[in-house]
Order: C-alpha cells, then sequence, then structure tokens
C-alpha cells in the first residue's frame, strides 16, 4: 500500500499530465481559429502582389504558433519556479526553489507529439475520409480502374490540392518542429531524433498523400523560400538565447544551480556568465555564415554560365577581341533556300 505522501506525489503527477494535454489541446484550437483570422486580415490588407501577401500570411501564422506553443515552456523554464515553485529533491513545493526541468520536459514532450499526431490526422486521416465519402456520394468511382479511365481522369476524380496553401502548412510544421528541437534541447536531448522519425515519416505520408488521396502538385519556379529564411534565422538567433539561460537559471547540476543559500555563483557572476556564453555563440554563428557560401562552388559556375550564355544569345553582348560592328548576330538563322556554303557545315 502506498503511504499519504506518495499518493500525493503521483497524484500531483497525474494532474500536471492531464493540465499539459488539456493546455495542448487549448492550444491547437486556437492554432486551427487563428488561420482564418490570419487569413481574413491579410486579404483586408490588399497587398500589391502574391509575393507580399504570402509572405505577410506567413508572418502572422508562425508569430502567431511561435508565441501560442511556446509560452508555456517559457513560463515552466523561467517563471514558475519564482511564482508557483518547483518540486525538490525531498518533494516539497516551495517559490524560488527547486527546479522545474521535470515539467519543462513533460510539456516539451507532450507539445511535441500533439502536434506531429494532428498533422498526421490532417495530412492523412482527412483526406481518406474525403475520399471514402466521395466513393460513398459516387459509387461509380469504385470500379475506376476498370472502366479504362486515363491517368489524367483518375488525378481529377481526387481532392482538389491549394499548392500554397499546403505549401504554408508544410513549411510552418516544419519552422515549429525546428523551434521545439533547438529552442529548449538543453532540457530534453533526445527529442532531435524523434524529430527526425517524424520527418521520416511525413515523408512517406506525403508520398501517400499525393498518390491516392489529393491531386499532385504542379511544379512552379522559385527564387528563394522567401519569408522562411527569416523565420529559421530567428529561431536560431532565440534558441541560444533560451537554451543560455536555461543553462544558467534553470539547470539541475549544483555548480550551476540556482538554490538560494547553496549556489556557487553570485547573481552578477551568473548574469555575466549568462550574457558572454550567449554573445560567444552569436560570434560563433556569423563566423560561420561569413566563411560558409550560401551558393556550393559547382552551382555558382552554372550561374556564371548561364549569364554569359545569356549576354550572348539575347543582349548580343560582342566578344573581348571583336569589334561590335563585326559581331555576328546569333539570333541568325540559315535560309533553307540558299544551299551556298552548305556542304561546308561539319
Amino acid at each position: 500500500a502506498f503511504d499519504k505522501t506518495t499518493s500525493s506525489t503521483m497524484a500531483a503527477r497525474y494532474a500536471s499530465v492531464v493540465a499539459s494535454v488539456i493546455n495542448t489541446i487549448a492550444i491547437q484550437i486556437m492554432n486551427y481559429l487563428f488561420q482564418y483570422v490570419a487569413r481574413f486580415f491579410n486579404t483586408w490588407e490588399n497587398h500589391r502582389t502574391d509575393v507580399e501577401h504570402y509572405n505577410n500570411l506567413i508572418l502572422k501564422l508562425i508569430s502567431f504558433n511561435f508565441c501560442n506553443y511556446n509560452i508555456p515552456l517559457v513560463y515552466n523554464a523561467f517563471f514558475q519556479r519564482h511564482l508557483e515553485g518547483c518540486p525538490r529533491g525531498d518533494g516539497d513545493i516551495e517559490p524560488g526553489k527547486g527546479t522545474c526541468y521535470s515539467a519543462l520536459e513533460m510539456n516539451l514532450g507532450i507539445i511535441f507529439l500533439t502536434k506531429w499526431f494532428s498533422g498526421l490526422c490532417m495530412d492523412l486521416l482527412i483526406p481518406y475520409l474525403e475520399k471514402k465519402y466521395k466513393r460513398h456520394k459516387h459509387p461509380e468511382l469504385i470500379d475506376e480502374k476498370r472502366d479504362g479511365k486515363h491517368e489524367a481522369e483518375l488525378q481529377f476524380d481526387l481532392a482538389p490540392t491549394d499548392g500554397f496553401e499546403d505549401q504554408i502548412q508544410d513549411m510552418s510544421n516544419i519552422a515549429m518542429r525546428f523551434g521545439f528541437i533547438t529552442l529548449f534541447i538543453t532540457a530534453l536531448p533526445c527529442l532531435p531524433l524523434v524529430a527526425w522519425i517524424a520527418n521520416k515519416l511525413e515523408v512517406a505520408g506525403d508520398l501517400k498523400k499525393y498518390l491516392y488521396f489529393k491531386r499532385r502538385l504542379w511544379p512552379r519556379v522559385a527564387w528563394s523560400i522567401g519569408s522562411w529564411t527569416l523565420v529559421f534565422q530567428l529561431i536560431a538567433a532565440a534558441s541560444v538565447t533560451t537554451n543560455t539561460a536555461c543553462i544558467f537559471y534553470t539547470v539541475r547540476w549544483q555548480p550551476l544551480q540556482a538554490t538560494g543559500r547553496d549556489e556557487k555563483l553570485r547573481p552578477n557572476e551568473r548574469a555575466f556568465a549568462f550574457f558572454a556564453c550567449q554573445y560567444f555563440v552569436f560570434a560563433l554563428m556569423l563566423g560561420i555564415a561569413v566563411a560558409v557560401p550560401d551558393t556550393p562552388e559547382d552551382v555558382e559556375i552554372q550561374l556564371k554560365r548561364k549569364a554569359f550564355i545569356c549576354s550572348k544569345l539575347l543582349d548580343r553582348t560582342p566578344d573581348e577581341e571583336s569589334d561590335e560592328e563585326d559581331a555576328p548576330s546569333p539570333l541568325t538563322v540559315q535560309d533553307s533556300d540558299d544551299d551556298e556554303g552548305m556542304d561546308q557545315v561539319d
């Protein structure tokens, strides 16, 4: 039989898990509702081009999702200890004592897994149910392969695909997953492995989705990933601050553990170490960004080759050793009626 203390500890632990699950469900609901709010206000702003429209929509959605998902984690890491208190080794909870890393780990794991499973349901379950409903409503589609339909007709019978909206949703999931595994990596070091598995399963799910449930996307040319570059850069910069703060203010091991009378670092020493470590990592990131080129060398060579060919064929730029008047026209085509000199062509 459990004593009273053990029962209270287990009840508090289960209550924390239930509270985290309810909080995650509320986050998912608010995230779903804000998508309509963001699209409404973004359309109301009446941007001049499609690029501006989608870039502003991306920033609205990511800003809300970033705050919506990470505010509970920031509270567990930096504020719960001072406002509510965290359990110490003897099980007592007192404001300003103990560490809340257990609550941070649990919240982070529950939010990550819930976000992952909800994304799988949105990507696979809903298109599957739509396809089942469409076949139930139109029974003639069941024998579609035996009717000798063309591949284009089979694709038309699938659920329609909105390329930009699906791309925003997929990239948003990747950005939030990147935030989960970087912002509090010190709390749950095994999370990158789980994220890698999630990415593998998501790729397989996307293949199945576009093969059997939804119409395939039309390929489009894009110069870059647009606003997503800024999103990933901001998340990487924020992760430096959050992880450094976790090391010096929320960490569990004794040399840097803030336990009041027994702490090894004074408040001014702790603050100095926090800022010094943070700016050292920022300087390291900047050095790597400058040292490593954004464009690989072979791609740079092909881009220069393309620019050279376009300058000769389209802009008619003369060669360096030829005069502009003597430069032949690169767009001149041999007349089909004039056969002179054709025997000399290799």
